[in-house]
C-alpha cells in the first residue's frame, strides 16, 4: 500500500531496485515506520531568543513528515546553559514544551513518528 500513496516523481526517483523494500513498512520496537525513509536531525536554528518551536518550526517538520517514515527533530536545548547554537529549540519550560506538542500533533497527523534528540 505505502508504494501508491507516493506521488509518482517521489516514486520514481528512488532506486527502488537497488533498495527494494526501501518505500516497505519496517517496526523498530514498538514504533511502525511507514517506510524506511529517515529524515536526520538538521540544525535549523529557527525558534528565537525564546526557543520556542514556532509555526515555522511546525510547517518545517509538518511539510517533511508527509513522506518520512520518521523524523528526527534537531537537537533540543535543555537548559539555558547547554545552548549548542543560537535560534535552536529549547525542552527545558513548560512554553517549549507546548510548543513541540504543536510540532508532535501536526506530525503525528501525517502518521509519522517524530524523536526529539
Amino acid at each position: 500500500e505505502g508504494y501508491n500513496t507516493y506521488p509518482f516523481y517521489f516514486k520514481n526517483t528512488l532506486p527502488t531496485e537497488k533498495a527494494p523494500h526501501l518505500l516497505s513498512p519496517v517496526r523498530l520496537g514498538q514504533i511502525v515506520l511507514r517506510n524506511r525513509v529517515v529524515m536526520a536531525p538538521l540544525t535549523r536554528g529557527r525558534s528565537g531568543e525564546s526557543r520556542i518551536p514556532n509555526d515555522i518550526n511546525l510547517k518545517y517538520y509538518s511539510d517533511r513528515a508527509t513522506y518520512a517514515g520518521m523524523v528526527i527533530v534537531e537537537a533540543t536545548t535543555v537548559s539555558e546553559a547547554a545552548n549548542g547554537w543560537t535560534g535552536s529549540a529549547g525542552l527545558y519550560k513548560p512554553e517549549h514544551v507546548e510548543g513541540w506538542k504543536r510540532v508532535n500533533e501536526a506530525v503525528h497527523a501525517k502518521g509519522c513518528p517524530i524523536i526529539y534528540q
